[in-house]
């Protein structure tokens, strides 16, 4: 009995021993790839090996080492870069991407973490040979630096999960705005300010999430954001309808950036077809443009040019290297990573002033009331004695803006100001980039009305309309009514904003001439219904002599000299009898309008009066 015994327990080795074999030999053959396994127990749960991905990054501070990373974080600082994913293997496989701090020493209030505005999440399937990349998020709110091991575990792209090896942490999901491809500075948005987006469909601007693709300059969709009095439609959620009726504002932003005029500077003769110009945008407050001095030598007699210059709109004026030669001076207080535009002319009335289409333009103004109506929307108003500028800590104002500790700021648009908007869309992010428009078509169409948002259709000719061709979303006028509701004509409005499509700045061609705070020489007089002007930040100086040459006249960036005749625009100079700035020209000025338009005016000596043909634009600086 004891030798039966003895038989069947050999024959049970024996038996367990051959099956240990297949199944070793199953598993290395079908595994191989990985080269290294692990089995646990359950249905399609092996936890495969790290070694037959690759990770790529540009971060240089991302130690790379095969299938793994390491990356040290300062204390209070959040790194965030893209992390590619390379599979090496000969079929599909899923990763999996995992984090663990150095020396297996955790350290609190450190998340890393994929970013919300990725493409692809911590764990995916890849075929062989292809790439997946995710954006990597470490945020070190901890007192301490903070060593983080990033790496990528593989296994069966039949496998629904893969679970990690002992002592790797999952990836958690960051939640970050999103920042759209072309490295444009995120829009600050003043607390109030509404992110939206267009539903070309409902005809209806929506709530956008800012989470996700609410913009993207690479495809000349600028930032959107609108205020309302209606306090509802500030606490809802994204995708809710805003109608037109309830917002009394609507914003453009424009990021910060350098720019390069390569050909067609300071022309004397009409430039039918100008050159794109090229605009680099810029990190935050980063400032990598020449100085001023070395982008004016740098102009060529044949108007061309090399050098990148960041845009003085941007710049805090004490930090701004002028040439020693130029006194024109432009520029805010502090650096600025961009500001908010009025998309229209500022309508409404000097109590209530609107920012929205299809209404009349705010018109039979004098400067000085132009400027303090724009102060408006941020409950700002100027002491009459020193000229100083307070907005009021109301909450909840009438346009919905939370005004805490003078933070936002409302202004008249300055002529820089104006420059820096012209630039953009005549950039690859503006209408010039716009591919739907054919060479003969990149200038903006003129608006052929005194309506906000109007549209001839066409670039500047020598027709007008009481109230407008087609209005700012493509509906066709009424020849008989102010409200536009015919069928719509594609690109027929939208060709009249700055990008070419509906999100972008409009009136900047004909309409009304507007006003901007350019003024020569800090002269004012009662025509113009200044006591004293205000803070120098409020207002471009030109104080040179009217004998200096054209190029040391005016502020580089304001476009009055650089893209002279651009389209065959008119242009024109400060001097001590025009002291005040005009832009964009007039529906009645037909072929000579144009964004690049340029005059001056203004004061007791001048032609120009504040009638019903005179308008301005307001800027928002959060």
């Amino acid at each position: 009995m004891k030798k039966i015994l003895t038989m069947t327990v050999r024959e049970i080795y024996a038996v367990l021993l051959i099956i240990s074999m297949l199944l070793f030999s199953l598993i290395y053959t079908s595994m191989a790839l990985f080269q290294k396994t692990v089995e646990k127990v359950g249905i399609a749960t092996i936890i495969v090996g790290d070694i037959n991905f690759n990770l790529i990054t540009d971060e240089s501070d991302f130690n790379i080492n095969e299938n793994s990373g390491t990356i040290t974080v300062l204390a209070g600082e959040t790194k965030s870069f893209d992390l590619t994913i390379l599979n090496s293997m000969a079929n599909s496989t899923r990763y999996k991407l995992y984090y663990r701090f150095s020396n297996d020493v955790t350290i609190l209030n450190v998340n890393v973490g994929i970013s919300s505005n990725s493409e692809y999440t911590d764990t995916d399937i890849i075929d062989f040979g292809a790439s997946k990349t995710v954006k990597i998020v470490v945020e070190n709110n901890s007192e301490q630096s903070a060593t983080i091991e990033i790496g990528v575990q593989g296994g069966y792209a039949t496998n629904e999960t893969i679970i990690l090896n002992s002592g790797r942490n999952e990836m958690q999901t960051i939640i970050q705005e999103y920042k759209d491809e072309s490295s444009a500075n995120i829009p600050l948005l003043s607390e109030g300010m509404i992110p939206v987006i267009y539903n070309e469909t409902d005809d209806v601007w929506e709530i956008a999430d800012t989470n996700t693709a609410w913009y993207d300059y690479n495809s000349q969709m600028w930032a959107n954001a609108v205020t309302t009095s209606v306090e509802s439609h500030r606490v809802a959620d994204p995708g809710t309808p805003i109608p037109i009726e309830d917002i009394n504002s609507m914003w453009v932003w424009i990021p910060r950036y350098r720019y390069k005029i390569s050909s067609g500077i300071g022309s004397s003769v009409a430039v039918t077809n100008p050159p794109q110009i090229d605009v680099i945008f810029e990190t935050e407050t980063e400032t990598n443009g020449v100085t001023e001095a070395v982008y004016k030598t740098g102009i060529s007699n044949d108007g061309t040019n090399v050098n990148y210059y960041t845009h003085p709109a941007f710049r805090n004026a004490d930090n701004i290297e002028y040439d020693s030669s130029t006194t024109s001076k432009g520029a805010w207080d502090e650096e600025i990573t961009g500001f908010w535009v009025g998309k229209f002319e500022t309508g409404g009335t000097i109590d209530n002033p609107l920012i929205k289409p299809d209404i009349p333009s705010l018109s039979n103004l004098n400067i000085n009331t132009q400027f303090l109506t724009s102060l408006k929307f941020a409950d700002g108003i100027m002491d009459a004695t020193t000229g100083e500028i307070t907005f009021n800590s109301n909450i909840n104002n009438k346009y919905g803006l939370n005004i805490i500790a003078n933070t936002t700021d409302t202004h008249m648009m300055k002529n820089t100001e104006w420059g820096a908007v012209a630039i953009l869309s005549q950039s690859q992010y503006g209408k010039m980039g716009n591919n739907n428009y054919d060479v003969n078509n990149k200038e903006i169409y003129i608006n052929d009305s005194a309506y906000t948002g109007r549209s001839s259709g066409t670039i500047p000719n020598d027709g007008y309309s009481t109230y407008g061709t087609y209005s700012y979303n493509n509906k066709t006028c009424q020849s008989t009514a102010a409200e536009c509701i015919g069928e719509k004509v594609l690109n027929a409005g939208t060709g009249a904003s700055t990008t070419g499509n509906i999100y972008g700045v409009y009136d900047m061609s004909g309409g009304l001439y507007e006003y901007t705070m350019g003024n020569w020489n800090g002269k004012y007089d009662n025509y113009d219904g200044f006591n004293i002007l205000p803070n120098k930040k409020y207002y471009d100086i030109y104080d040179g002599n009217t004998s200096d040459s054209i190029i040391n006249k005016v502020i580089l960036g304001d476009l009055i000299y650089e893209t002279m005749l651009w389209y065959s625009d008119s242009y024109g100079f400060a001097d001590e009898y025009n002291y005040w700035s005009l832009r964009g020209g007039s529906y009645l000025n037909s072929t000579e309008s144009g964004i690049f338009y340029s005059q001056f005016g203004g004061n007791t000596n001048s032609t120009h009066n504040f009638n019903e043909q005179y308008s301005f634009r307001t800027v928002l600086i959060p």
